[in-house]
């Protein structure tokens, strides 16, 4: 494939140039270390003093391995370097952009949004000129994305973060358990770091990813809840967890539903209708045999490159009229009118692709038989690692656990063998059986 040729070509090529690290690092660490009241693991600092010393880096780690707190330091270092408009901060998605920009103090934007890219994505945008690209959440990332942004790049110091145990991209490739195959230069986190040595949710994300799940272990309240539930009884439960949290202060937007499927009895599209029944009190407005009410909680379903914006960014109603409705997607303002209303769906429940590089207040995570042929390890623990203060992960819970073990093959790429640095020699034993 020509993209994953160019991709392999100009990471070998960035990653040959030598860099020299800041001066000062141990003092520079230790001024970021007191201005944060933090004190590093040995494994953030080694992957901050990697950063900052080669050209190509990647790092890699779950949930509470504080790759957020390593960015902020890599950002902190090369801004009494760089000017801060010569360091870029991306992500695949705008809530991951939003996420980590709120998160670092630091702006960040989306890969569409910083090369400017419309729909020809092989057309590459102009030359970028700045000096450092810091990407999050890599593991969204396609093969043809990435060659985008590639193609744009020149001088620059390119540093990859991500969550290896994550489900991979929506559209072809899987880019970084492919470089993660290669040699070049990495950290791979596996330290919990203090803070988040409590939380339940990041004790069973570790669990998922060392397969050894074991659902016992959780019996106690805690910001994980497990609850046994029939199918049958789904909706009324549902009702009563959606409650309850609202009671406990939290607002409908701050919950979500991740769901495996679109159809069925408890697929998205059905659990979407009923929270928007029960729980948003708006009168129901009809725009082009479409029912929405304002202060609906939407998301987008494909790029509109004339507005920025994405697929997968997510909004509020605010305001239906007889010919349009209009989204907030925090930062903008988007009117929809009659002709466009197919981009929109209700984004109470949704799919766990469209949840990742998202968090949420509050997960509610369904696992019934009717999910299982979607079930596998990178998929729930994709979806639990979406929640932020709460997860409830309710129905068939040795399911769950079944979930946990199951793998599905990788897909079949050539990129993490086209960045081998010597290419593999043949001899008279490989034509022998």
């Amino acid at each position: 494939m020509e993209a994953e040729t160019f991709i392999s070509e100009k990471l070998k090529q960035l990653s040959n140039v030598d860099v020299e690290p800041p001066q000062r690092l141990e003092e520079r660490l230790e001024i970021y270390q007191e201005a944060n009241a933090i004190a590093l693991t040995a494994e953030q600092i080694t992957a901050i003093k990697g950063a900052l010393s080669h050209s190509v880096y990647m790092i890699s780690g779950g949930p509470g391995t504080g790759k957020t707190t390593i960015i902020k330091g890599i950002i902190a270092a090369f801004k009494d370097m760089f000017e801060a408009d010569d360091i870029v901060l991306i992500a695949p998605t705008g809530k991951a952009a939003k996420r980590i920009e709120e998160a670092t103090g630091f702006k960040a934007a989306t890969f569409h949004r910083f090369l400017k890219i419309r729909q020809d994505m092989f057309t590459p945008p102009e030359k970028v000129t700045q000096k450092v690209i810091i990407i999050d959440e890599i593991s969204m990332v396609d093969t043809v994305l990435f060659f985008t942004l590639l193609k744009a790049l020149k001088d620059v110091r390119l540093i990859i973060v991500g969550d290896d145990a994550q489900l991979p991209s929506v559209s072809p490739g899987q880019v970084f358990k492919d470089l993660l195959k290669t040699d070049l230069n990495r950290t791979n986190l596996t330290t919990i770091h203090r803070q988040a040595a409590g939380s339940k949710i990041i004790q069973l994300a570790q669990m998922i990813r060392l397969n050894t799940v074991d659902l016992s272990a959780f019996q106690m309240p805690s910001d994980l809840v497990l609850k046994p539930l029939a199918e049958s009884d789904f909706y009324d439960r549902l009702s009563r967890m959606l409650q309850y949290y609202l009671d406990e202060g939290y607002a409908l937007h701050d919950i979500s539903v991740i769901i495996p499927v679109y159809a069925g009895k408890i697929g998205i599209d059905e659990v979407n209708q009923f929270i928007q029944k029960q729980f948003n009190p708006a009168p129901f407005k009809t725009l082009k045999n479409r029912s929405f009410k304002r202060g609906d909680k939407v998301h987008q379903l494909v790029n509109d490159y004339d507005h920025d914006v994405m697929n997968g960014d997510q909004g509020i109603i605010t305001e239906i009229a007889s010919d349009h409705l209009t989204v907030d997607f925090d930062e903008k303002t988007v009117a929809y009118d009659s002709g466009k209303l197919d981009e929109l769906r209700l984004a109470y429940a949704m799919s766990v692709h469209k949840s990742q590089g998202s968090g949420y207040p509050v997960v509610i995570l369904p696992v019934f038989k009717a999910f299982r042929h979607m079930l596998t390890q990178p998929l729930i623990y994709t979806a639990l690692t979406r929640a932020i203060d709460a997860c409830v992960i309710t129905g068939d819970l040795s399911l769950f656990e079944a979930a946990a073990t199951i793998h599905h093959p990788e897909r079949t790429t050539l990129l993490s063998e086209k960045m081998q640095a010597t290419p593999k020699t043949l001899s008279p034993y490989d034509f022998l059986d």
